[in-house]
C-alpha cells in the first residue's frame, strides 16, 4: 500500500484508482430507482476488466449473482440490479476480474 490509504496496490489497479494517490479511491454508489428493477448500482470501470455484481441477505449469507457479468464500458458503469425480497439488510458487492 505504497500510498497508504489503507487499499493493497493491486486492489488499487483492479478497481482503477490510482495507487500512489491516497486521495485516489474505488467509489460504488446503489441508488434505488422508481422502476424495476429497483436498484441502480454505478461504479468506476475499465474497459479492460469484467466485472460482477453480488448480492445476499446479510453478510453470512450466500452470495448470488444481482446481474449478468459485464465488460467495463468506459470509465463509469451504472447497472440495474434487483432488490428481490423484502429482507431489511440486503449486501451489494462487485468482483473485478482481469
Amino acid at each position: 500500500d505504497y500510498d497508504g490509504d489503507g487499499y493493497p496496490n493491486y486492489a488499487e489497479f483492479l478497481g482503477h484508482s490510482g495507487p500512489l494517490d491516497s486521495n485516489s479511491t474505488y467509489t460504488i454508489s446503489i441508488r434505488r430507482t422508481e422502476f424495476a428493477p429497483g436498484l441502480e448500482v454505478t461504479l468506476p470501470t475499465r474497459v479492460d476488466r469484467i466485472y460482477q455484481i453480488e448480492a445476499c441477505a446479510n453478510p453470512a449469507a450466500e452470495w448470488t449473482n444481482s446481474a449478468a457479468a459485464f465488460i467495463g464500458p468506459s470509465n463509469t458503469a451504472s447497472h440495474p440490479i434487483s432488490d428481490a425480497g423484502t429482507a431489511r439488510l440486503r449486501c451489494h458487492r462487485v468482483g473485478v476480474m482481469e
